[in-house]
Order: C-alpha cells, then sequence, then structure tokens
C-alpha cells in the first residue's frame, strides 16, 4: 500500500511539473525565438520556423514570407543570415 501511494505522488508531481521542467530546458530554442522576433519585429506567436536539415538552415514564416535562417552560435542569439525565398509559383 505504501508503494502505491508513493507511485501515485510521483505521478502527479511528474504530471503538474512537466511543462515547466521542459521550458527550462528548452533555453536554446526560447533564446531562438526571442532572435526571430527581435530581428523580424515580430510577435512570438506572429511566425512559425523549423530546422530544414539539407540546407542545415532554419525556415521561418513571418508576413507570408519564407526565409532561410541561422543563428549565432555566440551568446548573445541572433540572426546572422536571413534569405528571403522565392514563392513556388503553380500553373493552374
Amino acid at each position: 500500500m505504501y508503494y502505491i501511494g508513493i507511485l501515485v505522488v510521483g505521478a502527479v508531481i511528474g504530471f503538474t511539473a512537466h511543462e515547466p521542467l521542459s521550458k527550462l530546458f528548452k533555453v536554446q530554442e526560447s533564446k531562438q525565438e526571442k532572435a526571430i522576433c527581435t530581428y523580424f519585429n515580430c510577435a512570438p506567436n506572429a511566425y512559425s520556423y523549423s530546422y530544414d536539415q539539407k540546407s542545415d538552415l532554419f525556415i521561418v514564416t513571418v508576413d507570408n514570407a519564407e526565409y532561410h535562417v541561422q543563428f549565432s552560435q555566440n551568446q548573445p542569439i541572433q540572426v546572422i543570415y536571413a534569405k528571403e525565398l522565392e514563392p513556388l509559383v503553380v500553373d493552374g
């Protein structure tokens, strides 16, 4: 009975602490997001970004435009390269 109580308490603590702890370990991502907001002068929810393994760059979408972006390796994290990608034109 004692072990079941400890298991339940541990599960509750793990469930409630998961989100704050996961944010704590995503420091690099939060600094990249701040650098994007600073460089493109946008709100934190006004863009999306993902990593492109082929080009070893990030793709950032802001204001219906896509950019290849590279971040600095040193602190503070900054956008050091940004090039707008050409939109694809599909003949209909």
